[in-house]
């Protein structure tokens, strides 16, 4: 081996090498940030447009179909939805990963821009934006005290937003609840229509008299003046100064017809912290911002902002993602040490030589620390997806130097010196060496090259695990050579070392079974075609009647500490009537000894991939629990005794979910029904909801069908209007005028603004209505009901659109256990047998991109499979040994079937993960073996007596390297610390694979080749 010759050539040499790539490893390491999952760029645009008073119904005819005409062509666009709510739309376009969203959005600009004069001219212009999976929200503050809503809003607006904004690595402060301030207007119905005015003309005449002109320069010798025409109001008493009216030579001023003060918008939202009314604050990290950093920075930030609070203000510091992902990594990082500790003592254990273990276990960190230096040449951060990889490699990353010290031991009887033995012991399982760390490297090509939304997760892992297993090869022809040429003597790795008699028992076990495993494979080897048929029989068994009772899910729940309680009133609740609701359900949820706190929001809820939907009848209870390693209660024992707790809560629906490990919340179970009518959608989605119930392993079902929120419309009579003179849009104005009201100009005071509206005085009851009075031309008031029919009905909450069609939605969660594909195979069927003709059902959401990731995988297990037949091929130069290496690929997958069902595990993306990795891992016991079997047949050897001898010879290494690698992966397949649940759903069936093929292959592919070897010589 030249590598290997030149290592023991130059020892000093390539240990200055090695060491140098050590020092690039520290290096890069200290600036790897720390990151909850790694950074993927997903293509979601958002277009988000208001039309003030338009119902949902009026939204969907006027905006949604013409927005979802314009954008449908834009290249790459893979799902449109659309949500059609009160007074918005907002429109979520998905496009291919391959897409650039910065591209995406100026398209989707583009073609909003060629419509926007088709849309009412009440619509506000539409906003486009861009969805960045990676800004989300990673610090939840509260601000509240003893003062009023809007001095608490007009506090944390402009003081607390603009310091944390600021910040480096900020992308936007976002604030819910307390009241932003405004000059409001008030007129008086009766003065108004009696002095022949409108709230439109006033609104008119407050534009035109509110304006500051620069008129220009004067110069006067050496000195210039600017002049400036100043019509700006400077006090809010001096707006009611302003002339509205003159009729017969009588002046109307404002102040004649309304009332002037400094107030608040209309309150559409409110947050509680713990009971307590306030403003919640969300701090939302930039894409490319490490979230730990900014936490961190924030925290700081924070720190000093208390010390300068006003007297009565309180800021609470609620939840943060930087604590989580900390412990996460600490976490991960002592899975890592264990697992390497664990090899340590089992290399011990085996070579009963101090010196021959720190000789194999220098390979694992070694290995460790210069990947550093490759994750940081691709940008990666220290997260889930590259802690998964470090933390699974370590028991794979010293099987070589294992492979390679253990064949130095044997020839060192023969050899003139240790250097000599380190050099032939190199050079004979060079090829077995390279093999295997081949075919555990040339698997990950095809999770490399993945196309799905999980795929990119898992591109990281699959470089950083690539990297750490090719340092490892590295390091077993140069370094493990040079030590092993140094410091080990003839003796070493026999029976009676120095640690014979600490180890001792452990020998005798080993012994044992090495000569148990020698007699039972010439027992067997009569006849082995017996064993190798019970072998498959089993296998057969596991797949059809184990495999089954495992569930299919996307991600286990990952338990961060925090619960979400989503709850939806009746439609017609105002925000007062759901504020208090909600706040005294958070207060019977704080009553359990496991809930710190609870942040309420209401009026807004928040879901996955940024859809929020908002309405006063709407809240959402972010619940802080103990962390995980402070309790002995699981997360889905709380989220179940929670929803015990409120299952019988009066007119209202309740829904309790784990917070996704990505940012936002929502129900994995997402079916859409389409068809054009809504009446028959509402009724075909009730009866999936009872069809649902009855097929079991659901909980918290919901649907999109309601009641409808009471409306009062009214309908012109077009011929009076006529005969007055008054265009209908006049009257629509005026009426959205008495209500809700015109934002006319702005108010100025030092630095900040307000806005001026200008609105009826208030009044409460549905039947004022019909007692509004409207100014004629003539002057003289004219009640409403001569000019309009007032009609009762109840109108849609929301009107939802799926590839420009009407769809009727149902959401449910999962009960514990239960795997998301099974429970969606198990609906599908019931519900598509009901539904008549022009009527389609379709699973979306978190069942979409599950289904995208499995056919991804499954894509990838092929590719592997045949990535390494021809590797083996290659190596061995044989087109038949790799048949019989890989025919070990179906005990790796029952072991890891066997794990699952055993540990009460669903297969989830995870254990796909794992299941790719087994193909390249499990194979490198049969490669140890049929490469002695080929180095004995080249000495001359017959083909049966080889493998009889072979096999025996391997026992040691293959056992050796099989428990290195099931312990150091089993740290984390126990799952303990926090974020274990994503490791651990790996961990279990890599464990598993690796044991059962460990075990079975010793005997499955001796037998097997003697199998074929007899049959082929009966044949001859």
């Amino acid at each position: 081996m030249l590598l290997t010759d030149a290592s023991l050539k130059r020892p000093i040499a390539m240990t200055t090498v090695i060491l140098v790539m050590l020092l690039l490893g520290v290096l890069a390491y200290r600036r790897l940030g720390l990151d909850l999952m790694p950074k993927v760029d997903v293509p979601f645009v958002t277009v988000v447009t208001v039309y003030p008073g338009a119902s949902p119904r009026e939204i969907e005819t006027e905006i949604a179909k013409k927005i979802e005409d314009a954008v449908v062509a834009i290249d790459g666009l893979k799902h449109v939805n659309t949500s059609c709510m009160q007074s918005v739309c907002q429109t979520f376009l998905e496009f291919d990963l391959d897409r650039d969203v910065d591209i995406a959005a100026m398209d989707v600009r583009e073609k909003i821009g060629l419509i926007r004069n088709e849309l009412p001219a009440a619509a506000e212009e539409p906003k486009v934006l861009k969805f960045n999976l990676n800004a989300r929200p990673v610090v939840r503050l509260a601000l509240t005290g003893d003062l009023t809503p809007d001095e608490l809003y007009d506090y944390a607006d402009n003081q607390l937003r603009d310091r944390l904004s600021t910040l480096a690595g900020v992308a936007d402060v976002r604030l819910t609840g307390g009241a932003r301030r405004e000059v409001h207007v008030l007129l008086d119905r009766r003065k108004l229509a009696a002095r022949g005015l409108t709230s439109a003309g006033v609104v008119r005449r407050l534009k035109e008299a509110n304006l500051k002109v620069p008129a220009g320069n004067i110069k006067e010798g050496v000195r210039e003046y600017t002049v400036m025409f100043d019509a700006e109001f400077d006090t809010v008493h001096s707006i009611g100064n302003l002339i509205v009216g003159n009729r017969e030579g009588r002046r109307t001023r404002l102040r004649d017809v309304a009332t002037i003060r400094m107030a608040t918008e209309e309150v559409r939202t409110a947050a509680m912290v713990n009971g307590r009314p306030g403003v919640a604050v969300e701090v939302v990290k930039k894409g490319e911002a490490n979230a730990v950093r900014v936490v961190n920075r924030v925290r700081r930030e924070v720190a000093a902002l208390r010390r300068q609070l006003p007297g009565g203000m309180d800021l609470v510091w609620f939840l943060d993602d930087g604590e989580f992902i900390e412990s996460t990594v600490r976490d991960a990082w002592s899975n890592i040490v264990v697992g390497v500790l664990l090899t340590a003592a089992i290399l011990v254990l085996f070579l009963q030589d101090v010196r021959a273990a720190l000789i194999a276990f220098l390979s694992m960190p070694t290995s460790i620390v210069i990947s550093f230096w490759a994750m940081g040449l691709f940008g990666y951060t220290l997260n889930t997806s590259t802690l998964l990889a470090l933390g699974i490699s370590v028991g794979v990353l010293v099987t070589n130097s294992i492979v390679v010290l253990e064949n130095i031991a044997r020839c060192l009887g023969d050899a003139p010196d240790a250097r000599s033995a380190a050099r032939t012991g190199t050079d004979r399982v060079a090829i077995a060496v390279l093999a295997s760390a081949s075919t555990n490297v040339v698997v990950f090509v095809p999770i490399a090259l993945m196309s799905s939304l999980v795929g990119r997760f898992f591109i990281p892992f699959a470089v950083t695990i690539t990297a750490a297993t090719l340092v490892s090869l590295f390091i077993s022809y140069t370094l493990t050579p040079i030590l092993a040429g140094m410091f080990l003597k003839r003796g070493t790795l026999r029976r009676s070392g120095r640690c014979a008699a600490v180890v001792g028992v452990w020998q005798a076990a080993y012994s044992i079974s090495e000569r148990a495993y020698g007699h039972a494979l010439s027992v067997l080897a009569r006849m082995p075609l017996l064993p190798v048929a019970a072998v498959f029989a089993a296998f057969a068994g596991v797949l059809f009647a184990v495999a089954p009772r495992v569930g299919m899910d996307f991600f286990p729940n990952t338990d961060q500490g925090q619960l979400v309680v989503r709850l939806e009133f009746p439609s017609d609740f105002n925000l007062s009537a759901t504020r208090r609701r909600t706040a005294e359900i958070a207060a019977r949820l704080r009553k359990t000894p496991e809930v710190l706190g609870t942040l309420s929001v209401v009026g807004r809820i928040q879901g996955i991939i940024g859809q929020a939907s908002e309405g006063p009848y709407l809240a959402e209870i972010l619940v802080k629990l103990t962390p995980r390693t402070a309790r002995t209660t699981n997360i889905e024992t709380l989220r179940a005794g929670l929803r015990r707790l409120l299952v019988r809560e009066p007119a209202c629906l309740v829904s309790v979910m784990v917070p996704d490990i990505i940012g936002g919340s929502a129900k994995p179970v997402e079916m859409e029904i389409s068809g054009p009518d809504l009446a028959q959608l509402d009724r075909l989605a009730r009866q999936a909801g009872v069809t649902a119930r009855e097929s079991g392993g659901l909980v918290d079902i919901e649907d999109t069908v309601r009641l409808g929120k009471p409306e009062i419309r009214l309908l012109p009579r077009r011929a009076v209007l006529s005969d007055l003179g008054l265009p209908p849009a006049t009257l629509g104005f005026a009426l959205r005028g008495n209500l809700t009201g015109l934002k006319a100009t702005t108010f100025r005071r030092g630095d900040r603004s307000y806005n001026i509206r200008v609105k009826m005085t208030e009044r409460r009851g549905a039947r004022q209505v019909s007692t509004f009075r409207l100014p004629t031309p003539s002057g003289f008031p004219l009640n409403i009901t001569n000019v309009v029919r007032i009609r009762r009905d109840r109108v849609p909450v929301q009107v939802t659109r799926s590839e420009k069609r009407r769809v009727a939605k149902l959401f449910a969660n999962l009960a514990e256990g239960m795997g998301l594909g099974t429970a969606v195979e198990r609906l599908r069927g019931k519900v598509a047998a009901g539904l008549p003709g022009g009527y389609t059902v379709r699973f979306v959401g978190l069942y979409e991109k599950m289904a995208e990731a499995v056919a991804d995988f499954r894509l990838a297990i092929l590719t592997a499979v045949l990535l390494t037949y021809l590797l083996l091929a290659a190596v061995l130069e044989s087109w038949t040994q790799p048949f019989l290496i890989m025919a070990t690929l179906p005990l790796a997958y029952m072991g890891l079937i066997l794990a699952l069902f055993l540990t009460g595990m669903n297969m989830s993306m995870m254990g796909l993960l794992a299941g790719v990795m087994l193909i390249g891992i499990v194979v490198n016991n049969a490669i140890l073996i049929m490469d002695e079997v080929n180095r004995l047949v080249r000495d001359g050897q017959p083909r049966f007596e080889a493998m009889l001898a072979a096999a025996p010879a391997k026992f040691r290494p293959i056992v050796m390297t099989s428990i290195a690698a099931a312990l150091g992966m089993l740290p984390m397949a126990l799952g303990r610390g926090l974020g274990g649940e994503l490791r651990a759903s790996c961990g279990v069936g890599a464990v598993g694979g690796i044991l059962v093929s460990s075990v079975l292959s010793l005997f499955f592919v001796p037998l097997l080749y003697l199998a074929v070897v007899r049959r082929k010589a009966g044949d001859d």
